[in-house]
């Protein structure tokens, strides 16, 4: 199975995105509507979050998708832009469900 992300850029910045809004796991867990211990795994490169996750967490901290997972250095959100691979794998999604 591919790695939706990076495991070690994205429990990376999102550790450090949790941090530096002064929240604990279980407070952003409660904002995001998910369980600590999935806040837990993720920072920990044991979990990879699924496209709905990813796309709390980009709004929840108003960033960008490609920042979150460690593709980029810059945070600013594009005009609600998934990367293109999300994009992608979406596609493929609706296909196989019709």
């Amino acid at each position: 199975m591919i790695s939706l992300v990076s495991d070690m850029g994205f429990s990376q910045r999102l550790k450090e995105l949790r941090t530096s809004f002064g929240l604990s796991q279980r407070e952003l867990a409660r904002a995001i509507k998910l369980s600590p211990g999935m806040i837990s795994m993720y920072e920990a490169g044991k979990k990879t979050p699924t496209i709905d996750v990813l796309s709390r967490l980009v709004d929840f901290f108003d960033v960008s998708a490609d920042y979150l997972l460690g593709l980029t250095d810059d945070p600013t959100p594009k005009s609600g832009e998934l990367p293109a691979f999300i994009k992608e794998r979406l596609k493929k999604r609706e296909n196989i469900e019709q």
